[in-house]
């Protein structure tokens, strides 16, 4: 019975992330010369690992969509330094406290 439980899991486990990774955008979209996108600023309201993890291939490919842009990111908490300070195209990273935003 447990090899039979076992054999479906990573049966739905291996379709459910077959995909992890891919692009569907399939490069239709590439930066023409009348496309100039210089700056791109990027949101995360909070600071969680996971959330900031979830943001990594947008950056990439929009880092390979628009490779002459510069990637700003504001995000919550203090990981983001460590996780982003290796992609090239983020030339700022904003991190603010939630003590900050009281007064708005």
């Amino acid at each position: 019975m447990k090899k039979s439980i076992n054999k479906f899991r990573s049966k739905v486990m291996n379709s459910l992330t077959k995909n992890i990774g891919k692009s569907y955008l399939k490069k239709a979209v590439k930066a023409s010369e009348d496309t100039k996108i210089e700056h791109i600023l990027i949101c995360r309201p909070n600071g969680r690992l996971g959330n900031l993890l979830l943001t990594t291939p947008i950056i990439q490919e929009l880092a390979d969509t628009f490779p002459e842009c510069k990637i700003d990111i504001i995000v919550k908490g203090g990981l983001a330094h460590t996780l982003y300070s290796n992609y090239p195209n983020v030339s700022k990273i904003i991190c603010y406290q939630k003590s900050h935003l009281r007064n708005y």
